[in-house]
């Protein structure tokens, strides 16, 4: 089971450092372990993926550059993942 689980973690490393150039893809801000009640043991990881050149041209004009960011929070091996919409979060009301 250990071994499965360091498997599982390269592969997420290896997946993201791949898909992550110039700018683009969803580099690893943090990896840590966690324990929980629900799920056991596991790693959390949190990513941002930035869209770039990955959508068309007329896309990434209409639409402001925070709204082309992903942020990814993950649980392994619960594969529960959470994806805060930044742009909503700089929303102020009055």
């Amino acid at each position: 089971v250990e071994e499965f689980k360091r498997g599982q973690h390269f592969a997420n490393f290896k997946t993201n450092e791949l898909n992550t150039s110039e700018g683009q893809g969803g580099p690893l801000l943090s990896t840590l372990p966690y324990e929980n009640e629900t799920w056991g043991e596991g790693i959390y990881t949190h990513s941002l993926y930035r869209l770039g050149d990955r959508l068309p041209d007329w896309v990434t004009r209409l639409v402001p550059s925070n709204a082309l960011i992903i942020d990814e929070k993950t649980w392994m091996p619960a594969h529960e993942s959470l994806y805060p919409i930044l742009m909503l979060l700089d929303l102020h009301m009055l």
